[in-house]
């Protein structure tokens, strides 16, 4: 348990830590920001590494074990991993180009004429957004990349019988809850962003609050913008990706 929560807090220390002091650690290096940046990353690199080496080496299969380890889960707990990794699934698949149908009819609307194109469309912007605009994966929640990542990994622990595997695949989403607070509470004050109050009126934290509050206006239909503004084939392809992996587990 040391070595599956080890790493990961002191990923999220150092980071809070040295984002905080930001100005006075620069100021203890003469104003050199290139010092700042080599100790930051130094730092994040060094806590990744023992991440890795303690699910690798420590965490991942390793005892005790909350049911016999070649049982799977409860339904209840299956049902609860599925839902969780859907979601960061379809908001992790947002970073991808636009997944498309490679083989579309023909332009000319003839029978048997097909047109063959990249899976990928390369010029959709759907889910992009510009600073302080409200659309897409930001309507869910301010930090959907920390957030897609830790409930993908939080839905992962719900189904793993290893206690101290389901305690390291758990924190990233620990890291999403206080690392995207600390990251906040600095752009409210301008130090590195900016989340004026106006925006933070209208979205949150923790994912799907602002929406399901009503912050956004009528519930239906923030959910509608939402699903009209994402890469709705990449989110599809993200929950397909965890059903299998569920249907997997139940075997």
């Amino acid at each position: 348990m040391r070595w599956a929560l080890g790493g990961w807090t002191f990923f999220l220390a150092e980071n809070l830590l040295l984002s905080h002091h930001r100005t006075e650690i620069i100021s203890l290096f003469g104003g050199d920001e290139a010092k700042y940046h080599l100790l930051y990353g130094s730092l994040s690199t060094a806590a990744c590494a023992s991440i890795g080496y303690g699910y690798v080496r420590h965490a991942r299969h390793a005892p005790p074990f909350l049911w016999p380890a070649h049982l799977p889960a409860h339904p209840v707990r299956m049902m609860l991993g599925f839902a969780m990794q859907a979601v960061g699934f379809a908001g992790l698949a947002q970073a991808l180009p636009e997944l498309q149908t490679p083989v579309v009819g023909g332009p000319d609307g003839r029978a048997g004429g097909f047109v063959v194109r990249c899976p990928f469309n390369l010029l959709d912007k759907r889910g992009d957004a510009a600073d302080g605009e409200v659309r897409g994966a930001i309507r869910v929640t301010r930090h959907p990349g920390f957030w897609a990542f830790g409930l993908s990994c939080l839905g992962g622990a719900a189904t793993v019988p290893s206690l101290p595997q389901a305690a390291w695949l758990s924190m990233p989403a620990v890291v999403a809850l206080i690392g995207g607070a600390h990251a906040d509470y600095r752009h409210r004050r301008g130090l590195g962003g900016s989340l004026p109050p106006e925006t933070e009126a209208v979205t949150s934290l923790v994912p799907f609050v602002a929406m399901l509050s009503g912050a956004q206006g009528n519930v239906a239909a923030a959910f509608s913008a939402l699903f009209s503004e994402i890469k709705a084939s990449n989110a599809a392809a993200g929950v397909a990706f965890a059903a299998i992996r569920a249907l997997r587990l139940a075997r």
